[in-house]
C-alpha cells in the first residue's frame, strides 16, 4: 500500500494514512454488517464469494489511480475481509471437535500470518525485477478472482 500511494497516485503520507483508514473502515463497518446479518448457513460459500468480490475489488484498485476511487475501492475491500474471515472462522470453529478449536485456531492463525512475510519477499523480488506495484497487484488480484471461482466451482 505505500509503495502504491508514493509510486502510482504520486500521493504523501495522507494518502497512505487515508487508504489505511479506509481499510479499516470497511474491515468494520464489514464486521458489523455480519453481525447483523449473523450467517448461520453456508458460510464457506459466503466466505469464498467475499473472497472473489475481494479479488474484483484488488483488480479495481490495481487499475484506477484516483485517489478517492481507490480509497472507496479500499473501503469495500475491508467489508469483503470480514465478510472474508468471520463466517470462515465460524464454519472451521463449528466443524471442529471442542477440544481441538484452540488447536486448529492457533494453526490458521499461524499459517495466515505466516504467509505475510512470504508475500512481502516475492514482492520485494517482483519489485526489485523492475515490475511496477501495481502490476503485481493486478496479477495477485486476477489470481485470486481466479483462486475463488475455481473454489465456488468445487464447492
Amino acid at each position: 500500500m505505500p509503495i502504491f500511494a508514493k509510486n502510482i497516485l504520486n500521493g504523501n503520507e495522507f494518502v497512505f494514512s487515508t487508504l489505511s483508514a479506509g481499510l479499516a473502515v470497511g474491515m468494520l463497518l464489514g464486521t458489523i454488517l455480519v453481525g447483523l446479518i449473523n450467517i448461520k448457513k453456508r458460510r464457506g460459500i459466503v466466505a469464498l464469494a467475499a473472497l472473489g468480490g475481494m479479488g474484483v475489488f484488488y483488480t479495481a484498485f490495481s487499475l484506477v489511480e484516483i485517489f478517492w476511487i481507490n480509497v472507496t475501492l479500499v473501503v469495500l475491500i475491508g467489508v469483503t475481509v470480514a465478510f472474508t474471515n468471520v463466517p470462515l472462522s465460524s464454519a472451521i470453529q463449528h466443524h471442529t471437535e471442542q477440544q481441538y478449536i484452540g488447536r486448529v485456531m492457533s494453526l490458521v492463525q499461524f499459517s495466515a500470518m505466516g504467509l505475510i512475510p512470504v508475500s512481502y519477499l516475492i514482492t520485494t523480488l517482483f519489485i526489485s525485477m523492475g515490475i511496477s506495484i501495481d502490476v503485481i497487484m493486478l496479477f495477485a488480484a486476477l489470481a485470486l478472482c481466479l483462486l475463488s471461482v475455481i473454489v465456488l466451482m468445487k464447492a
